[in-house]
């Protein structure tokens, strides 16, 4: 900073809409996040990106995150405010549950982050685990519902139990 020798340290990036770079604060070039779209370096550790950690990461893959108090930066063609997109579940179960075509059905739709995905685990009103696919219809009963969702992996390592509990009166 000392040689910047009165030049801005202030980014030179910003969205239609923000505020003049000369009214951030100084620090704000620093809150730049940018991360690489996989996590698979133990099972395919290359290609490299360029300059991978280095001083600029000119690589226009990387995924670029932003929120209220930061600045998207047009370098980057895949730009996130999604905490999901940052906070990934590993090894859990993400689903959405919606009404089904049938009266007293629910479609259940799971995802999963989890290296070695084998299949989905589905416990529907503790009858105990049974393989699943990605998606599937939950016919409720009359009263009380509870449908459990956990993954395996391909080692026979299960993750933590996920749980939706709904009292069905038709």
């Amino acid at each position: 900073l000392a040689l910047a020798r009165g030049k801005s340290t202030t980014p030179v990036v910003h969205k239609i809409g923000d505020p003049p770079p000369k009214k951030w604060p100084s620090w704000t070039k620093w809150l730049q996040l940018c991360y690489v779209p996989r996590n698979n370096w133990y099972a395919r550790p290359h290609p490299l990106p360029r300059l991978q950690g280095w001083n600029y990461w000119d690589w226009t893959g990387f995924w670029n995150c932003y929120d209220r108090k930061t600045s998207r930066d047009l370098r980057y063609a895949h730009l996130t405010s999604r905490r999901s997109d940052l906070l990934w579940t590993i090894n859990q179960v993400r689903f959405s549950a919606a009404c089904g075509r049938q009266d007293g059905v629910l479609s259940i739709i799971m995802g999963t982050v989890t290296p070695y995905f084998d299949t989905f685990l589905v416990n529907v009103n503790g009858e105990g685990f049974k393989p699943s696919g990605r998606t599937f219809g939950w016919r409720l009963r009359k009263g009380k519902n509870r449908l459990e969702m956990r993954i395996r992996n391909t080692s026979g390592v299960v993750g933590p139990v996920s749980h939706v509990e709904l009292d069905y009166r038709p």
